[in-house]
């Protein structure tokens, strides 16, 4: 039906089972019901099969990271034979809490619209306070900035947000765009930043983002862990290069590079490596 497309939801999981039947037993209970969700299973210790027709899982190997994940479900969804480019694919991790709107705020608010990429509003499970909602460039200071932070939830209702970033916790994309400009680029950002260079490669191309207000996940908050002072240089240096941080500078410099041109690029990247070193020393 052209007014309930079928939904593939695509989530990675590593070694997490409690996180992911929490997450299926919420998509069980939503009012939207037409969709396929394929789970990415990269953990060494395999989750077990879970007898839903709906529900696939698809082994991969434990070296890859978030990106190689996903990106091994997305490759599997294209390579069905019924998927068109007007194909609603949603990308979610499986550490998030939905409620059973959260599909159909979802669809209503992409209006079948190809061109078009939501993401999800990303809310604190414990104070139900915004944690962020559209992110936009502030070219001058070079930095992305986080808009409605904190805001009250319900003066977000019924608004979708212009944004230049969505992240990977909740984001809407046709396949058009896969089929456009390629998958999340793996190589060379793993991990980290690679749903935002994905998103700011497609509005590049012409495609829209925005965030909205009704499409809530709920999660915690994730707090940096703090520099280990006996260990100071060994610390310092996993926190701006190892691959679990969020500070990395490598997966910063690849990002500056791939989306902006050498001279503001290079703005970008200085001025950002001086923000994470600040935050990591700071913590």
């Amino acid at each position: 039906m052209q007014n309930q497309p079928l939904i593939w939801i695509v989530v990675p999981v590593f070694e997490r089972e409690d996180d992911i039947s929490k997450l299926v037993e919420q998509l069980r209970q939503q009012t939207y019901e037409n969709y396929n969700l394929i789970i990415v299973d990269h953990g060494k210790k395999k989750i077990p099969q879970i007898p839903d027709n709906n529900i696939e899982i698809v082994f991969a190997s434990p070296d890859l990271w978030w990106s190689g994940a996903i990106n091994k479900g997305i490759r599997h969804v294209l390579e069905n034979k019924n998927v068109s480019p007007q194909t609603p694919i949603l990308v979610i991790n499986d550490d998030v809490t939905i409620d059973k709107n959260y599909l159909s705020n979802l669809i209503s608010d992409w209006n079948h619209n190809e061109n078009v990429m939501i993401g999800s509003l990303c809310v604190d499970s414990n104070s139900s306070k915004v944690l962020y909602a559209n992110i936009i460039l502030n070219k001058l200071i070079a930095k992305f900035e986080y808009a409605n932070t904190f805001s009250n939830v319900e003066d977000l209702k019924d608004c979708l947000l212009p944004s230049d970033l969505l992240a990977g916790r909740g984001t809407l994309i046709p396949a058009k765009i896969f089929m456009d400009i390629g998958l999340y680029d793996e190589k060379v950002l793993p991990h980290y930043w690679a749903d935002y260079e994905l998103i700011y490669r497609s509005k590049k191309r012409g495609y829209n983002a925005f965030v909205s207000g009704n499409s809530i996940v709920y999660t915690g908050i994730n707090m940096p862990n703090k520099l280990n002072r006996d260990n100071l240089l060994n610390s310092l240096l996993s926190a701006l290069f190892g691959r679990r941080s969020s500070s990395n500078l490598k997966d910063l410099f690849h990002f500056s590079f791939l989306n902006f041109n050498l001279i503001y690029g290079t703005y970008f990247f200085f001025i950002n490596s001086l923000r994470n070193i600040g935050y990591v020393l700071l913590k």
